[in-house]
C-alpha cells in the first residue's frame, strides 16, 4: 500500500486515536517525501525544504501520536529537515492551535513571528499555529510535541491566549509541565480513552497556566549555547586532537551547525580553541610555579603538538616569544 494513503490528518477526531509511523520499511528514495506526509499528518500543515540526504541515501523519521478532541500528543524523531508554515499551509486547518514543543535531543532554531528561538535538549517553546513559522532541525532530534486547540484551551483555563517562545524550564509550571511531557513517551501507548482524556484535561489546564504573564520568560538567546561551547572547549584544551568534530559532538550539535553559531562571531571555531590556549599558556608562563618549567611541556601540557606552531602563534598574540613574556613577568613579579 503506497504511504500516503495511510496518513490522514487526525486534527478535531472524535475519541481517542493512537498512530504509529516510519520510514524505516520504504523506500530509500520515497522516504523524504513520505516524511513530507508523515509530518503533515502529524504535526498540521508544513512544506518541507529539500532534503539533507546523508551518504547512504537514507532518511529516518518516525513518529507515534495519540489524538483526543482538540488535543494531541506526538512523539517524533527525525534526521536534519526544515521547513516552513506560511498563510497557505495555515489555511489548510479547520481550528487554531498551540504547540507546546519539547525537545528531546539534538537541536533545532524556530523561527516564530520573526523571533528566533534556538532549542537544545530539555528545552520547551509555545507556537502559535495561526501565525508564520520556520524551523530548522540542523541535528538528527527527538521531540514531543502537544497539540491544543484554542476552544479547548479557552474552555478548561478560561483563555485562549497564551505567551508564544521560549519557556523557562528551570522551576515553577513550566519545569512541571516539561517533566510530564517528557514522561509521556513511555505510557502514552497504554492509557484506555477514558484515563488519556482525563490526562489531556489535566495537561490542558497546566498549559493554562503558562498564559500568566509571570509564568513566561524572554527568549533564550543564542548566546546561551554559544557560552555553553566555550565551556567546553575550557574542559578540552589540553586535548591536542581536540578540534570543531570533536567540538560538535561533546555539545551534540552538528559541525555544520557549529559553524553557522561563529558565523556571526569575530573569530572562528578554530582560532578561538587557539586563542584560548595560548591565553592558558600567557596565565601560567606569569605565575612563579613555572619560572623554570620547560616551555615545551608547557605548551604540550595545553593542546599544542608542535613547538614551532606554539612560537609563532605565541609571538603573533602578545608580540613577543614565550620565553621572553616570561621574563618579563618574572621581572614584574
Amino acid at each position: 500500500m503506497p504511504y500516503y494513503l495511510i496518513l490522514r490528518p487526525h486534527w478535531g477526531c472524535e475519541g481517542s486515536t493512537l498512530r504509529h509511523w516510519t520510514t524505516a520499511t520504504l523506500k530509500t528514495g520515497l522516504q523524504y517525501d513520505a516524511w513530507a506526509d508523515g509530518l503533515n499528518a502529524s504535526h498540521l500543515s508544513w512544506s518541507l525544504g529539500p532534503p539533507e540526504i546523508t551518504v547512504s541515501g537514507r532518511y529516518h523519521a518516525e513518529f507515534s501520536s495519540r489524538s483526543d478532541t482538540d488535543f494531541s500528543v506526538v512523539n517524533c524523531a527525525c534526521d536534519p529537515c526544515h521547513g516552513t508554515r506560511g498563510s497557505r499551509e495555515i489555511g489548510q486547518n479547520d481550528d487554531a492551535f498551540y504547540g507546546v514543543l519539547v525537545l528531546r535531543s539534538g537541536h533545532e532554531e524556530v523561527l516564530h513571528s520573526g523571533d528566533a528561538v534556538t532549542l537544545g535538549a530539555g528545552d520547551m517553546m509555545i507556537w502559535d499555529a495561526s501565525r508564520p513559522c520556520r524551523f530548522r532541525a540542523h541535528t538528527a532530534i527527538s521531540k514531543t510535541t502537544l497539540f491544543v486547540s484554542r476552544s479547548r484551551l479557552r474552555a478548561l483555563g478560561g483563555s485562549d491566549r497564551l505567551n508564544t517562545g521560549l519557556i523557562n524550564v528551570s522551576a515553577g509550571w513550566g519545569r512541571l509541565l516539561r517533566d510530564r511531557v517528557l514522561a509521556l513517551e513511555q505510557v502514552i501507548g497504554s492509557l484506555d480513552n477514558s484515563t488519556f482524556a482525563r490526562l489531556a484535561d489535566s495537561l490542558i489546564g497546566e498549559v493554562a497556566l503558562l498564559a500568566q504573564p509571570q509564568r513566561h520568560v524572554a527568549k533564550r538567546p543564542r548566546r546561551i549555547l554559544l557560552d555553553r561551547i566555550d565551556r567546553a572547549m575550557d574542559a578540552r584544551l589540553a586535548d591536542p586532537d581536540f578540534g570543531p568534530p570533536e567540538l560538535a559532538a561533546s555539545v551534540g550539535i552538528s559541525v555544520s551547525y557549529l559553524h553557522h553559531l561563529f558565523r556571526d562571531e569575530t573569530e572562528t571555531v578554530r582560532s578561538r580553541i587557539l586563542r584560548k590556549r595560548l591565553d592558558a599558556v600567557a596565565q601560567m608562563l606569569q605565575a612563579p610555579a613555572s619560572a623554570r618549567g620547560s616551555l615545551t611541556q608547557i605548551a604540550f601540557a595545553h593542546g599544542f603538538s608542535s613547538a614551532a606552531h606554539f612560537s609563532r602563534s605565541f609571538k603573533l598574540r602578545f608580540g613577543c616569544s614565550p620565553r621572553a613574556f616570561r621574563e618579563d613577568h618574572r621581572n614584574i613579579l
